[in-house]
């Protein structure tokens, strides 16, 4: 009988033991294995020849971005690398959009939307301090169009991490930055 009352005495916790519990975003930061980051996640801040100083959710500085090459080539390849100054900690995952528009508006618009650093660190994993690579590329549209505004920010779903600061960048008001002006050869 006594092992009978012990034995229903440990069943809630024998139960309690196999729920699964939700992962926070606490444990995805401790839990992300940094030292595969090689690449991704830098030690110091490179000088990037597009600053840009625009603050996403009071969480996340686009520092600045190189392109390569540099005029891009019309119908060329080219690659963006952006980088990422985590200021505060982000509880969820948000996406990289990038829109491409000619200043005319008359070639068709270049989406580049993305998972940040090759889906290899979700911005719910990054901590204050970290400053991130986010390197990404687009092919630039043939014929006459002589620049590109690149337009960024983030987003999860149909929503947008608010822009806290635009920085250098100019905003257009919907939680996006102008971050540079390409020009094309």
């Amino acid at each position: 009988m006594r092992d009978l009352a012990s034995l229903l005495l440990f069943l809630p916790v024998l139960a309690a033991a196999c729920i699964e519990r939700p992962e926070t975003p606490a444990v995805r930061r401790s839990a992300a294995d940094r030292s595969s980051l090689g690449g991704v996640l830098l030690a110091s801040l490179p000088q990037a020849r597009y600053p840009v100083g625009a603050v996403f959710g009071d969480a996340v500085e686009l520092v600045g971005l190189d392109v390569t090459p540099d005029p891009v080539p019309h119908g060329a390849r080219a690659t963006v690398t952006s980088y990422l100054r985590v200021t505060g900690e982000l509880d969820d995952d948000w996406k990289v959009f990038v829109h491409l528009d000619d200043e005319a508006r008359a070639a068709p618009r270049v989406n580049a939307d993305h998972w940040p650093a090759g889906d290899r660190y979700r911005t719910s994993a990054w901590r204050k301090g970290d400053i991130v690579r986010d390197t990404w590329s687009f092919v630039a549209p043939a014929g006459s169009v002589e620049r590109l505004e690149l337009w960024t920010g983030f987003y999860k779903g149909d929503d947008r991490l608010p822009l806290t600061s635009a920085g250098r960048a100019r905003s257009d008001g919907g939680n996006r930055v102008r971050a540079v002006t390409l020009p094309l050869r």
